[in-house]
Order: C-alpha cells, then structure tokens, then sequence
C-alpha cells in the first residue's frame, strides 16, 4: 500500500497535552512511518528510550504503538500483531453509512466508529506507547510512564472494502480515573491524517458524557492548546444553548444547567458570558432570555446534529461495571 504523507502542522494539534506534568519541551521534529498506510513529520518530541534518539526515521505500529528503529522489523511485526482493536471494554459502537468513493478509494467502503475504555493498570505498556505516541503530536507536557491512575479512551474506525476488515486508531483522550479537581479530561489529541472531521468533539461528547453518568460536572485540565480552546468553547456554546432550547422558559437555575451539560458552572457561566445570554441586575448575574433572541443565538450555532454521540450507539452500563 502507498504510504499517505503528512507533514508538519499547519494549526495547532486538536488537544490538550497527554497525561503528564507541564514543560515546554518543542524538541525536534522527526519522520515516522505509521502502520503500512502512513508517513508523518512530528510536531514535537517525545520521550521515547534514547537509544532510539539517533534513527532518522521511527517505525511505529498503528495498532499496538509499539515503536521500532528499522522498517524490516516493523514489517515483521506487522505480519504478527494481535492487537486487532484496542485492549479493555468496548463502549461506542456506530455503524454508520457506507464512505463515499474518493481517488484513492474507488469502491465506497462500510465502517463504524468505535470507542474503547483502555485501563491505565490493567494494559500498562499499551497505554504508555499510545501516550509516546500522542505526544509527538502535543504541546507542553511530558509524557509520564506512571499511568496506572488514567483510563483511555481510544477513538477507532472499522472499516471493510472488498471483503477485508481493518480498524484504524483515529485519536484518544484519557482521564484521571479520581480528579479533586472535577478534571473529566487530562488529554485529547487526534491524530494529523483524521483532523477536521469533527472526531475531537466527539471524544469531547464522550468526556461529558461519562461526567453525566457519574452524577457530576467536570471540566478538562488546563492548559488547553489554542486548537483545544477553540473546540472547547463551539462544544460548550452547543451544549449549553441545547439544554436552554430543551427546557425553553424565561428564567434559568445554573445548576439546572450544569446537570444537563455535566459543565461546571464557571464553564456555563463563561459560555453564557461569551453568547451575550448575562444581564446584570442589583449587582447580579440574571441569565434572562427573549425566545427570540435565543433562537437566533440556537440559528448561528446550528444544534441540530448535537449531542455528538448517538444514544443507540452507547453501550448501556453503570460505572461499577465498566472498571472493575
């Protein structure tokens, strides 16, 4: 198979850093070949053993991420990799339609979107090269080997074309399985081949999702990269203006608002600030909405495909099962 090349980055990577502690360390940047399908020029470095410091070029696999210095041994291990879809429990599955023909691809193909939960703990040295591997792509942490106390939540497609199936890894944020600090997201990157396809809001979706869920709000850990902002800020402005579209009345409670959206109510408030929805009366915050107005806030925003995720696609759990 002809190898896609993607170069450098042209805006900033969709995320925050992965699980780690903050340091400005750029690096230099380096080539990858990824799988059979993909070359790749980093963005930044990442703390892979030094010993692999002096190969030009990394190979790294696209399914269990496990790295090498020569293109014969990741053929090699190409042949006989078991890890066919990311290790721990299956949570999203959506079928989907069939893609559209493209010059590359000239007979439409049948794939699902798919998300696993990968526990930090329990499958250790998949979680530390998908986190190397992140970081290439990442801004202003260090990767940290010690991730027994993150979960993964690893974004794949599933594709069949001509009666073959593949699962490619198209991205994944991870979490910090207890935050004091209401933190529902450590990290989220996807990677350059599958940006702009709206694949970071879904994760995002998932994070609150999964804050809903556990009866609380949340709230990604800073900093945020300006690309992670910007996602941050149009998911919150959908989120919040869907839950005053749901229950349509004058007057609003916040922590009505924070229920629905699982946000925290700094993050409603700053959203609610940013739509021009805050009127100030005696010295207070009155959130206090014409129906009018709010349509035409609801109009610019476009919530009709929100929330992201698909209910019939969401595995039905409690919390206790998922992570034993």
């Amino acid at each position: 198979m002809a190898r896609r090349n993607h170069g450098g980055p042209t805006s900033a990577p969709s995320g925050t850093p992965s699980p780690a502690t903050p340091a400005a360390t750029p690096g230099r940047q380096r080539e990858i070949v990824w799988g059979s399908a993909y070359q790749l020029t980093t963005w930044y470095a990442s703390a892979y053993p030094a010993e692999y410091d002096s190969a030009e070029v990394l190979h790294i696999c696209d399914r269990c991420f496990k790295y090498m210095r020569k293109e014969a041994t990741l053929h090699r291990h190409l042949a006989e990799c078991q890890q066919l879809t990311p290790p721990g429990l299956e949570l999203y599955s959506d079928h989907g339609q069939p893609s559209q023909p493209t010059k590359q691809l000239h007979q439409p193909r049948l794939q699902s979107l798919r998300i696993f939960e990968v526990d930090g703990k329990a499958h250790k040295l998949y979680g530390q090269n998908l986190a190397l591997f992140g970081k290439l792509f990442l801004e202003n942490k260090t990767v940290s080997y010690d991730i027994d106390r993150f979960y993964f939540y690893v974004l794949t497609r599933t594709f069949t074309s001509d009666g073959v199936t593949a699962v490619q890894v198209l991205g994944y944020f991870s979490k910090e399985k207890a935050s004091l600090e209401q933190h529902n997201l450590a990290c989220i990157v996807v990677f350059p081949p599958f940006q702009g396809q709206g694949h970071g809001q879904l994760l995002i979706d998932l994070s609150y999702t999964l804050t809903r869920r556990e009866g609380g709000s949340g709230t990604p850990e800073r900093p945020l990269s300006a690309q992670a902002e910007r996602s941050y800020r149009t998911y919150w402005q959908k989120a919040v203006l869907s839950a005053l579209h749901e229950h349509s009345r004058e007057y609003y409670a916040l922590d009505r608002l924070c229920r629905q959206t699982g946000m925290t109510g700094d993050d409603v408030m700053t959203t609610l600030y940013r739509l021009g929805l805050v009127q100030h009366w005696h010295s207070q915050a009155v959130l206090c909405i014409p129906k009018d107005d709010l349509q035409q806030r609801i109009d610019r925003v476009n919530i009709s495909r929100f929330p992201i995720l698909k209910p019939r696609a969401l595995r039905d759990w409690t919390w206790d099962s998922v992570s034993p």
